[in-house]
């Protein structure tokens, strides 16, 4: 008997008990993101109740507040997860000590020689950085030698997964509250890149073993006890039937939510920024994985933010996925760590990391990589692209959430491509502040006077209009706005109506109108055809 995984079966993918995102992949932001942890589990054990009353208020969504199903009643359970957190990584832990260390020591530096200072690195940094100088002459720095840090802590040890049959999309914000024993979900002890992993992630398309499930009885984490038969329910006994037709030989876009766009030529199939809900009961109609291609091409990334470079939905695809392409990383840096090796580690084969202005082509496909402004608090941040894909002869470019900053550099993208058909591009113009997303990163903290300025935003209204004007765009969708359900869990603060980002995204459609520019707000589901288009029906 062969067991197909339901459509309507999360599988998140978890460290140490916290959602899966890159900073907690590498192993040197990792480091750092367990202290972070730490200190939120921390202040939630002290109080409860302020954690309780901050997420009242929906723009508090995304900050460093554990969201509790039971409230105090949880503080127990926390703190035993606060008491394992300490020991287990405790290793880590101390990379972290030391990193502050030689940060302390770099500081110190006048222009001598750093000759000295590489015996007195602690034994996890030891052999693991090279230390140089700024193009000042006077400010030392350290690069990381990554995939020595990868061998000495090797990510795998506290991986697992989270699984249940869900109804809902209703979770918490994944970045600031741990998955505790007591919700009751599946935990399997395995490897994000096992083999164990791979025909788990791959059984919605290909059958799973009773010797399989026996197996996945036997790796549940602690506090997971979950009977053979519960985890019999998670399967059944054949794959779900497509929801709706395959889509014709004819090149069409289809949007799946967020930031995830699928391209198909009837050749050649690219997906980008992927971010796939389940098949749920209750919400909106949605694209789901029964609505993927058998094989994708390509998966592209924007950038390497949890939204957008989504572990969850990246190790569902793995295996349909023949070629992945992140943005190169900041060589050796804690807040900008490689990609190409994350991924490698989440079990991709074929990772291809290009710059911007490279080219490369699919099957007809012709993918030009784009410099991606702002959206990450001015920090020194390479591991961002925007992309330019040519097919059947349309031109579109997926901007996610740029900042123009520059407009200047959007006339010389069109001086050496021309004009553009179609843009995607997001409106996240209020963002959240910088020692939200990279605080825990930083070797010092950002003044209150300057925080407001420094927020990871995109563009606004103005700038945005700017943007696809200095492209040519004759048509124009507004996405990776996290509107829908399945998404909120990633995006934090929803959208309120009347707010500024939703006054913005207001304005910015009513200026495209005012030009002839076709403009849309993307919520949901959506197939466009290149030369017509249909909603998507519900399911």
């Amino acid at each position: 008997m062969g067991y197909y995984l339901h459509d309507d079966v999360k599988i998140e993918p978890l460290v140490g008990r916290w959602y899966a995102h890159p900073f907690l992949i590498a192993p040197a932001s990792a480091a750092f993101m367990t202290r972070h942890h730490i200190q939120i589990m921390e202040s939630f054990v002290q109080h409860p109740e302020l954690h309780a009353a901050a997420l009242q208020q929906p723009s508090m969504r995304g900050g460093p507040f554990l969201e509790s199903s039971n409230g105090a009643d949880d503080v127990g359970e926390i703190r035993r997860l606060l008491e394992f957190t300490r020991l287990s990584r405790a290793e880590l832990l101390r990379l972290a000590a030391e990193i502050d260390d030689l940060q302390g020591m770099l500081r110190a530096t006048t222009g001598a020689s750093l000759d000295g200072t590489y015996p007195k690195l602690g034994a996890g940094l030891g052999g693991r950085v090279e230390l140089a100088y700024e193009t000042s002459g006077l400010r030392g720095r350290a690069r990381l030698i990554e995939a020595l840090l990868y061998a000495a802590f090797p990510p795998e040890t506290h991986q697992e997964f989270a699984l249940a049959r869900v109804d809902s999309d209703a979770r918490p914000y994944v970045l600031s509250t741990p998955r505790l024993a007591s919700e009751g979900d599946l935990i399997l002890r395995m490897p994000f890149g096992s083999s164990e992993s791979a025909a788990l992630l791959a059984s919605r398309q290909r059958p799973l073993s009773d010797e399989d499930l026996e197996r996945f009885f036997h790796m549940q984490g602690t506090g997971s006890s979950w009977t053979r038969a519960q985890i019999n329910d998670l399967f059944r006994a054949s794959p779900d039937l497509p929801s709706r037709p395959a889509a014709d030989d004819g090149p069409r876009i289809d949007y799946f939510g967020h930031a995830c766009v699928l391209i198909r030529t009837g050749r050649a199939s690219v997906l980008i920024d992927p971010l796939v809900g389940y098949n749920v009961a209750e919400g909106p109609a949605r694209s789901t994985w029964r609505d993927l291609p058998a094989q994708i091409d390509c998966a592209l990334i924007t950038h390497a933010h949890h939204d957008h470079y989504v572990i969850e939905t990246l190790l569902q695809i793995r295996e349909r996925t023949k070629t992945l392409v992140v943005p190169r990383s900041t060589p050796g840096a804690i807040h900008d760590p490689s990609l190409e090796l994350v991924s490698r580690h989440l079990g991709f084969g074929d990772v291809l990391a290009p710059n911007p202005f490279d080219a490369l082509e699919f099957d007809g496909v012709k993918i030009q990589t784009l410099p991606f402004l702002g959206e990450h608090g001015e920090l020194d941040i390479t591991s961002k692209l925007g992309y330019r894909l040519e097919f059947a002869g349309q031109s579109v470019v997926f901007l996610a959430d740029s900042n123009n900053l520059d407009t200047r550099m959007y006339q010389q993208i069109r001086d050496l491509y021309g004009p553009t058909d179609i843009a995607f591009i997001g409106l996240e113009c209020q963002g959240a502040p910088i020692s939200w997303t990279y605080g825990p990163l930083l070797f010092g903290s950002v003044s209150r006077e300057m925080e407001p300025g420094r927020r990871t935003g995109g563009s606004n209204a103005e700038r945005a209009l700017q943007l696809v004007r200095a492209l040519g765009c004759k048509r124009v969708f507004i996405y990776a706005m996290a509107i829908e359900p399945w998404a909120g869990p990633l995006g934090g603060s929803p959208i309120e109506k009347d707010s500024y980002q939703d006054m913005e995204n207001q304005a910015f459609i009513r200026d495209c109108r005012a030009l002839g520019i076709e403009v849309e707000l993307l919520d949901g589901s959506k197939s466009i055809a290149l030369d017509g288009e249909r909603r998507m029906p519900a399911v």
